[in-house]
């Protein structure tokens, strides 16, 4: 019975130290990383405003952003309607943004509208940033009333100098609900 409990003993202290060997040979690699993953969870207003510092950091010789200061764009409404966000998505007067994850953007989506997902902005905003830049308004849409991302997703564009935004709190449930017209990729 002494050898037995000898022989759990050293297993436990075996496995003690690989599970610190192993814990701290992830620290270590993850410290070398460009990136490094957050060691504690950050609310998505935290990720947001990192990956904006980022941009604005990584961005310093970037094209001017032109609908800023004198050649700012015209007064828009902070919220618009459904009839309103119909007008200008028919139009070509306003680029409009799909706040959305991408696979939801590829499986329907309003038409012409670009997809600039919150959750990967940091990685699509260099992608569409002349588009953004051209001077025209800019309406966001996301999922829903409820969702949020619209809103981190304007105050992102303004932090980067962004201006003549407006928001769809409808949303894609809003506009399909309305049978309006839709675009799947394929």
């Amino acid at each position: 019975m002494k050898n037995t409990w000898k022989f759990i003993q050293e297993d436990i202290l075996a496995c003690w130290i690989a599970a610190t060997v192993a814990v701290c040979s992830g620290l270590a690699w993850n410290s070398l990383r460009a990136e490094p993953l957050p060691l504690t969870y950050m609310p998505k207003e935290e990720r947001m405003q990192a990956a904006v510092e980022r941009l604005q950091i990584a961005d310093v010789s970037g094209p001017e952003v032109p609908n800023v200061g004198e050649n700012a764009v015209m007064e828009v409404p902070e919220y618009v309607s459904l009839e309103e966000f119909r007008v200008m998505a028919e139009g070509d007067d306003v680029v409009v943004l799909d706040a959305r994850p991408e696979i939801f953007h590829r499986l329907g989506r309003v038409p012409g509208a670009v997809s600039l997902p919150r959750e990967d902005f940091e990685a699509t905003y260099p992608q569409v940033r002349e588009l953004l830049a051209n001077g025209r308004p800019l309406v966001i849409y996301c999922a829903s009333a409820s969702c949020e991302d619209s809103a981190l997703l304007k105050s992102a564009l303004v932090k980067l100098g962004h201006s003549g935004i407006s928001i769809f709190k409808g949303g894609w449930a809003e506009w399909k609900q309305a049978g309006l017209p839709e675009e799947v990729s394929r």
